[in-house]
């Protein structure tokens, strides 16, 4: 099977709540008795459990109630601010709990004063409120952590591809995650600062925004494989779509995603083999903006000829030194309101070539106006791009590995990108993912007609378009609010009335989320 242990933290965060709300105020905060086995600490103290290359809790460390979450705690912390000036409950980056008021023990024919059932009140309704503050804290971590498509693992490094990492697998070197992450896919890094500033990097886990989908195969004659595809979102220019558009001065680029698309084929008795494709989207690197008005707002191109040049030179040379050649892929229209950007980032790619600030040979600019080309829901013509890719994609190649033995690598990428570098996007790097695990699946002895295609094994091409349809949902609600549009073609391979319908609700529903 393929070595990816990825854990979505929805999971995880659902196992550790029910944990906190289970057990009682005066049981968190209590010191679990002996022999008490089936008390919700123990329970509690199973949830909080740290993985096992984590460091050993203390023998003297404090009761549960006041033990750190270790390596999820911080980001709370951070995001939710300090605890509760002259509260008795411990800070958000610290297993929340309530401490009853309490007060000295009081003869039986004591009868309270007025003023001091007042303040008995007053306490009981700050006990009530914290309790309410409680449930809207671990709602709102719910919210985050599982329904944002965030994703994390103790033993496999998310945030990188596999020829990025070499191969490496983190279970056998013993690492930990931290010491190896690339910080430009590592969501909370900022977040953890303080661990690896004082040297607690075991307790440092990497986060990945993005989308993971897996699933099993099998073809007639017994072979079975796995296919894997893993999208992780750029922190460096993190927003919202209308907020963050264009590049920034270090040529970063908003909705930046990588995606890898991971083969994994494994035969009795024989070394498992892995292949690796990976492609990329991202905003047109300059600097522009779209200001939220009506349902077609027009774009507006930023600043100077020559800021808008270093700043695309940039983006262009830190994606050559990470991933090799850049295709560049443009779905823009080319008339109308998305034309202006096209013209001007096909200036600038050309700028930045006679500039000699990108080298020629590592650089191919293809404009392709899919809406033009794809008029009347004429989705079949996807297969003229594809042919104008072929011999980009027979020299880019892909990663192949059979244990420590590299076969072959990628050498280069697709950067795809339209205005939103979602639904287009999603369509044409899903069309080209299928061309090269066709190819895959030949060379490595599992498709035995390849001049079908993967039609040929029935079931086989539905799977991999959900795959990749709710790898475009994912991307797209992280970015715009709402599930990907032309999802009807990339699950079906047909254009359909519904799936119009379906995309002009999506459209409507952007328009709301950018406007209120």
């Amino acid at each position: 099977a393929l070595p990816l242990s990825s854990g979505c933290a929805k999971a995880e965060f659902a196992s550790m709540l029910r944990g906190i709300r289970k057990a009682s105020p005066e049981k968190r905060n209590s010191t679990p008795q002996s022999g008490d086995e089936g008390s919700d600490n123990s329970n509690l103290e199973s949830a909080l459990a740290a993985p096992e290359h984590l460091p050993k809790a203390d023998s003297s460390a404090k009761p549960v109630s006041t033990a750190s979450l270790g390596w999820i705690s911080p980001q709370f912390t951070k995001i939710f601010g300090r605890g509760r000036t002259g509260s008795t409950s411990s800070t958000i980056g610290t297993t929340t709990s309530i401490v009853e008021p309490t007060s000295s023990k009081l003869p039986e024919d004591f009868e309270l004063s007025g003023e001091m059932s007042h303040v008995e009140g007053e306490l009981a309704k700050t006990s009530s409120s914290i309790r309410r503050m409680e449930d809207r804290v671990l709602e709102e971590i719910s919210r985050l952590f599982g329904d944002t498509g965030m994703l994390f693992s103790y033993s496999y490094d998310l945030t990188r591809s596999l020829q990025g990492k070499n191969g490496q697998i983190l279970a056998s070197s013993g690492a930990p995650p931290a010491l190896v992450a690339d910080v430009d896919y590592w969501f909370n890094h900022h977040l953890q600062q303080s661990l690896i500033a004082s040297g607690n990097v075991e307790w440092a886990v990497p986060m990945v925004q993005g989308s993971m989908q897996m699933a099993i195969c099998e073809v007639p004659g017994g072979a079975s494989f796995q296919v894997s595809v893993l999208s992780r979102r750029n922190r460096q220019r993190i927003g919202m779509r209308y907020e963050r558009r264009g590049a920034n001065e270090k040529g970063h680029v908003a909705n930046f995603v990588e995606t890898e698309q991971i083969l994994s084929v494994a035969a009795s008795g024989q070394q498992a083999h892995y292949t690796s494709f990976v492609q990329t989207r991202g905003s047109i690197p300059f600097f522009w903006k779209q200001p939220p008005t009506g349902l077609h707002p027009a774009p507006v191109v930023l600043k100077s000829d020559d800021e808008n040049t270093a700043v695309c030179a940039a983006h262009l040379q830190r994606e050559i030194g990470r991933s090799g050649r850049q295709v560049l892929i443009n779905l823009v229209e080319h008339k109308g309101r998305e034309a202006v950007l096209g013209a001007k980032y096909a200036s600038l790619v050309g700028q930045c070539v006679a500039d000699e600030l990108v080298d020629a040979c590592m650089i191919r600019y293809i404009p392709w106006d899919f809406h033009h080309e794809t008029r009347g829901m004429r989705y079949d013509r996807l297969e003229l791009l594809l042919e104008q890719l072929q011999r980009e994609v027979s020299n880019m190649g892909y990663h192949w590995r059979v244990g420590e033995q590299v076969l072959t690598k990628q050498s280069g990428v697709f950067r795809v990108n339209c205005m939103d570098c979602l639904d287009r996007t999603n369509v044409v790097q899903s069309t080209i993912a299928r061309s090269v695990l066709n190819e895959q699946l030949v060379r490595l002895g599992v498709h035995i007609a390849p001049e079908k295609g993967l039609a040929a094994y029935q079931g086989l091409e539905a799977m991999l378009n959900n795959l990749w349809a709710n790898n475009g949902d994912y991307i797209s609600r992280q970015y715009a609010g709402t599930m990907a549009m032309k999802g009807d073609f990339t699950r079906t391979g047909k254009r359909n009335f519904s799936g119009l319908m379906n995309d002009a609700s999506y459209s409507l529903a952007r328009l709301w989320i950018s406007t209120f």
